[in-house]
């Protein structure tokens, strides 16, 4: 794949098969599809957007890029705790039907939290001050929630 492409939209309900390199020039990976349960060995550089769609999903993430923005993480058999977090993500969403992993320190720059579910049940780790949104779409989540900043616009428990 030429390191040109910038963004990379892969989607098929049979589609699962590995990325060993990719271009150092992406800045979107969209990857969809029931079967997709391979991992991600490496991400560019300059990654701004990382999304992993797919029923089967459950291998661990790689290092995270420092200027990623966006990771939104969905498939029915996710549960894998998240690598740290670069201090810039703007948005993070995790849903899955098992996910119930502790969530690491949340990262300076997070202006959108959602988890979806049905067996999240983690005490959420302090949040800061410039989250916009906080979405905890839980079936069981029964956890006080931490100190809520001001600015915050939009919750839904």
């Amino acid at each position: 794949m030429p390191n040109s492409v910038k963004s990379l939209h892969v989607a098929g309900s049979r589609f699962n098969s590995r990325f060993y390199t990719l271009p150092r020039n992406l800045k979107t990976l969209y990857v969809a599809g029931d079967r997709f349960n391979q991992p991600v060995y490496s991400l560019s550089a300059g990654l701004r957007t990382l999304e992993i769609s797919g029923a089967a999903y459950n291998k661990d993430l790689p290092a995270l890029p420092a200027g990623l923005k966006t990771l939104r993480i969905s498939g029915d058999r996710f549960n894998r705790s998240l690598p740290a977090m670069p201090a810039g993500l703007e948005t993070l969403e995790i849903s899955g039907a098992v996910f119930n992993r502790t969530l690491r320190a949340l990262p300076a720059g997070l202006k959108t939290l959602c988890i979806r579910g049905d067996r999240f049940n983690r005490p959420l780790p302090a949040i800061r001050a410039g989250l916009e949104t906080l979405e905890i779409s839980c079936a069981i989540y029964a956890q006080p929630l931490p100190a809520l900043p001001g600015g915050l616009k939009t919750l839904i428990v």
